[in-house]
């Protein structure tokens, strides 16, 4: 009698296949997209002075009443074209067992990628200390992993007394995963989730984002490999391992009263995904999928974030 392995030949499953994700992107949350119609244009801006200045409201008898303006200013915006392409040959179309579809898969690799520089284009954006109003970045004397001498409450609180107030926006805090595990696991958290007093453990983010006054913490466990085509692969967090950021977002990401650090102008009609056929490429011709958009990730408010250096050691 033949064996049990005789009697079989292997095949590919029909239900079955193994793939990576780099986890959650945030681009769109953090600088949301405003569709606009002109690759270049001008949006108006309002000044901080205008919601804050003094104004002398006496008025005598028979006197004028003091006048109060605002001022009117602009600031440009210019899309880039960003676009990859995905080639699938229909030798590999004709051939591929199910479950794969090697079209979809084609255009979800250049979704990835596409999505996955933006992600560093935000992330870059959000990181650099440069980018900030005075006052609006800093580093901390003493990281949140020292459980001692690390105070992230106190930390929050500073960051979010020099945020303008809110005015229809959220309040987000980004972080990657490191700074985020000591975050969740510091006494200062631990012990605010007990009443008093430090308790063993962690506390979720909804726990967390409650006790610290923001009304989302997001965190990032994507990671870039930064090694050329051949090379050994060399991962990288794609989010500062040792960063946090407090940032306002618009509740709508459109209107003449926007509160928000950055916003990204993108072109309509969007992201958009072309195909066509290539005869040339290999035997039988090729598929090409493209996909494509035309954006700018714009700081808009300076002062509308506030960033935390040495966060996590």
């Amino acid at each position: 009698m033949p064996s049990a392995n005789q009697v079989h030949v292997d095949k590919a499953l029909s239900d079955f296949a193994s793939r990576y994700s780099n986890g959650d992107y945030h681009a769109d949350k953090l600088s949301p997209p405003v569709p606009v119609d002109n690759r270049s244009d001008k949006y108006f801006t309002y000044s901080r002075r205008d919601v804050t200045k003094r104004v002398d409201d006496r008025l005598s008898v028979q006197g004028h009443a003091n006048e109060v303006g605002y001022t009117q200013g602009n600031q440009n915006y210019s899309v880039e074209d960003r676009g990859l392409n995905g080639v699938v040959p229909m030798e590999v179309e004709r051939n591929a067992d199910a479950p794969l579809s090697p079209e979809e898969d084609e255009t979800d690799v250049v979704m990835e990628a596409l999505m996955r520089e933006r992600e560093i284009r935000v992330a870059t954006l959000l990181t650099t200390a440069a980018n900030f109003a005075s006052g609006n970045s800093t580093t901390l004397t003493n990281a949140w992993t020292d459980r001692t001498n690390g105070v992230p409450v106190d930390d929050f609180n500073t960051g979010l007394a020099v945020l303008p107030p809110i005015a229809n926006s959220r309040t987000l805090a980004i972080m990657s995963r490191p700074v985020w595990n000591a975050l969740r696991t510091h006494p200062q958290l631990t012990g605010l989730r007990a009443g008093g007093g430090t308790v063993a453990g962690q506390v979720s983010r909804e726990e967390a984002a409650k006790a610290l006054e923001v009304d989302e913490i997001l965190v990032s466990d994507a990671w870039v490999d930064s090694a050329n085509e051949g090379q050994a692969i060399s991962l990288s967090r794609i989010w500062d391992a040792t960063k946090a950021v407090i940032v306002r977002v618009p509740q709508r990401p459109r209107g003449n009263r926007i509160h928000a650090f950055s916003v990204s102008f993108r072109c309509k009609p969007g992201i958009t995904v072309r195909r066509w056929f290539d005869p040339d490429r290999g035997k039988g011709g090729s598929t090409i999928i493209r996909v494509e958009f035309s954006d700018d990730e714009v700081i808009v408010q300076n002062d509308a974030a506030y960033l935390m250096q040495n966060a996590a050691a």
